[in-house]
Formats: C-alpha cells, sequence, structure tokens
C-alpha cells in the first residue's frame, strides 16, 4: 500500500505517493509562475516543476503583483515508481529555483530566489526520519512551509496541512494522523494550539520560528505536548533557516561565526553569503540589514523584535512585545497586540488589542489587562484596551499590527 503524502481536514480522500507518480505522469505542462489560493494544488505545482527542473515563483494570495504566465513543457517527465521520485528530488541541487516574496510589512515584497541546496540546507534524511508525521502550519509560499515540505519529501513522509484549521480540526487531525513534528509561529501556537483540549503524546517535536520567541509559551506548549522536545528557529525569506536553539537566545554555530554583526543601534546585519538571490535586496557593502532588534550576551543573541514595531511615546522608545509578553502571560488572554495611536501631547499613545480566553467574559479580561500593566513605565502602559474575538492575523501566521 502506498504511503500518504497529503492530508487535510478538507480532503475526503489522502493524496498518496502513487497518486503524485500518477500525477507527474500525465502532467504535460506547468505554470511558470503560482498564486498561492490553494496549498495543495500549490505543492502539487511546485513538485512536478522540481522534477522537471522548471523554475517556478510562487505569489502569495495576499499580495498583489502583475505577473504573465505561460506554461513550459513537462510531457518528457516520467517515473517508474515513487523512489524513483525521491531519488530525482534529493539529486536536483541547484538545477531549480523557487522564487518567493517577503511579507511586505516594511515595505514593499521583495522577490527572493532560491534553489534547492539552499532550501533543504537543515534537512536530515535517514531511517530514523522514515515514520515522522508533520504538521503543515505555514502557507507553502512561505519559506518555513516548503522547508516543513522537502523535510517531509526527503523522507517520504506524511504531511498533515493544519493550518487554514481550527482548534477542533487539529485535535481531530494529531489523534487520527498521530503527527509527531509542529511547526508553526508563537501566534499559532497561542491562538490554535494553545486552545486544544487534552495532550497529545505522539507529538515528538514542537518548533517556534517567524516572530519573537514568547517564554510563556513554554510552559503551556509542555502541557499539550509532554513528550515533545521544543526548538526555536530564527529564519528569513531572504536567507531560509539560519540559527536553532532550544532556549530563547541563540549561539551563532562555528560554521556561521563571522556571519552575523551587531550595529551601534542593535539591529542584526548578516553576511551575503547566507541570503538567496535577489535584485530586491539592498544591501550596506556585503551587509543586509535584517531590521532585527537583538540584545547579545556572553556570544549569544536573543531577539528583541523588530525595529519597525517600536514607537515614540513623548521621546521614550516603547517595544511592544515586552508589554504583550506580559499581558499574553495572564489566564485570561488568548493573544494580544499593542500598538501606536496618535496623540496631540505625546505624538503617540499605546494602546493594546486583546483576545480573550473562550469563555472569559470582556469585562475580566480588561480588568486583568489593567491589573497586569500597572507597575509598568507610563509610557510602556496601554492607554486604551480593545477587546476583539479573534486577533486578525496575515497570511504566514503572524499577527497583523
Amino acid at each position: 500500500m502506498s504511503k500518504t503524502l497529503w492530508r487535510s481536514y478538507e480532503i475526503k480522500n489522502d493524496f498518496s505517493y502513487r497518486d503524485l507518480l500518477q500525477y507527474i505522469n500525465e502532467k504535460n505542462g506547468i505554470e511558470k509562475v503560482i498564486k498561492d489560493e490553494d496549498a495543495f494544488k500549490t505543492v502539487k505545482k511546485l513538485i512536478v516543476s522540481l522534477v522537471g527542473k522548471k523554475d517556478i515563483e510562487i505569489i502569495p494570495s495576499e499580495i498583489e503583483i502583475e505577473r504573465g504566465n505561460e506554461k513550459t513543457n513537462v510531457s518528457d517527465v516520467k517515473f517508474e515508481d515513487e523512489k524513483e521520485i525521491i531519488r530525482n528530488i534529493k539529486n536536483k541541487g541547484g538545477e531549480w529555483s523557487v522564487s518567493l516574496y517577503t511579507s511586505g510589512t516594511t515595505g514593499s515584497p521583495k522577490r527572493v530566489e532560491h534553489n534547492l541546496k539552499t532550501l533543504t540546507k537543515s534537512v536530515k534524511v535517514g531511517d530514523r526520519y522514515s515514520e515522522n508525521v508533520w504538521a503543515l502550519a505555514y502557507p507553502p509560499s512561505h519559506i518555513a512551509g516548503l522547508q516543513v515540505l522537502f523535510q517531509a519529501l526527503m523522507n517520504k513522509n506524511t504531511i498533515v496541512y493544519i493550518f487554514e484549521s481550527d482548534p477542533h480540526e487539529i485535535s481531530s487531525l494529531i489523534k487520527k494522523y498521530r503527527i509527531t513534528h509542529i511547526s508553526a509561529t508563537p501566534t499559532f501556537y497561542r491562538t490554535r494550539i494553545q486552545k486544544l483540549s487534552g495532550t497529545f503524546k505522539s507529538v515528538e517535536r514542537v518548533t517556534l520560528g517567524g516572530e519573537r520567541f514568547e517564554r510563556g509559551l513554554k510552559s503551556e506548549i509542555a502541557k499539550t505536548f509532554p513528550n515533545a522536545e521544543m526548538r526555536n528557529i530564527y529564519a528569513l525569506t531572504e536567507a531560509g533557516s539560519l540559527l536553532y536553539s532550544a532556549e530563547e537566545s541563540f549561539k551563532i554555530p562555528n560554521d556561521k561565526e563571522g556571519k552575523f554583526r551587531v550595529s551601534e543601534k542593535n539591529r542584526l546585519h548578516i553576511h551575503k553569503s547566507l541570503l538567496g538571490d535577489s535584485e530586491d535586496i539592498e544591501m550596506n557593502g556585503e551587509w543586509y540589514d535584517t531590521g532585527d532588534i537583538v540584545e547579545e550576551n556572553e556570544g549569544r543573541l536573543r531577539f528583541v523584535g523588530r525595529d519597525s514595531d517600536f514607537f515614540n511615546v513623548g521621546g521614550y522608545r516603547v517595544n511592544p512585545h515586552k508589554v504583550e509578553e506580559i499581558i499574553n502571560n495572564l489566564e485570561e488572554v488568548s493573544g494580544s497586540v499593542v500598538q501606536p495611536r496618535d496623540s496631540s501631547v505625546t505624538g503617540n499613545i499605546p494602546i493594546v488589542i486583546v483576545e480573550p480566553v473562550e469563555g472569559i467574559d470582556d469585562n475580566a479580561a480588561v480588568r486583568a489587562v489593567k491589573q497586569a500593566v500597572t507597575d509598568l513605565p507610563e509610557w510602556e502602559r496601554p492607554r486604551q484596551i480593545q477587546v476583539v474575538s479573534t486577533l486578525e492575523k496575515s497570511r504566514t501566521g503572524k499577527r497583523v499590527r
């Protein structure tokens, strides 16, 4: 019986590696540009482009970019069996590329080209990984989503797509398919995973990335997934996965020594050798300014937040992540976003948008937030508290500011 490649709550019939074999062998052409509006279709088309050595561009559904499109011939791509597909993918190396786009949250989206070597530099292959079942909690237009995809593909693992599922569906999928690995943003864990009922002992590893690590999530994740090792990843669309840690801070590995530097304003810069190909990336000599603010201590880096997220209140610089971490640790709160609002007196005032835990009265959530921020300096203390049923999130699962 052929192993299942793709499962999700919406798809009634699982898509197996044998189905993939048939799909590839029957495909005559593939679009050079994919609009990522359906994760399953995007993944299938991307695999066809890879085995056919046809470069491809994936445009996230939320980005409005006009691109002419045409099909390129792949009718000569035929395989005898499923194993031949995997061998073909492993041997592609630099013969194929995929163009991705940054989120555009701090300017126009940047187009970045990656080949299979850059996308799979952290992929581990071997018999010990053959029975892993991966939950895909990113869209395939996101570099983190592609890295999960290739980790699974190269070991012929099953992928369970949970990104668009609610907590009830995610709970059902973890139990039904005995998911072993989950990779997602802290926001996804806080707004979906944290709402799961019960414990899930099949999960062996939980990975967080794409946003600043939230210390308060660690104990909650440990309760939900008691057998899981936790991993923190620092990655960029422009570079792929760069740093790994079991803690909040990162140690720069020996093979990347000299390729990270911190400016006087605590902004992290990375060397051009770590980047994918792009004409849209602005360089300062050989260095790229990531826009991330870090603290350096005894050779380790701790990420404080995006510089663009900070704002001034009466001459004081406010880090919204610091305030959010206090609020998010409340048992009444599922998640929060601190942001500036115009003020004629101080330029800005901080406000907070709060999503209460299910079953918690709005007034109770507001009271808890007011109490929690009492000891903060006046310029950091939110002046207004707005309650919403669901915090707005981006296509990649991050909180929208």
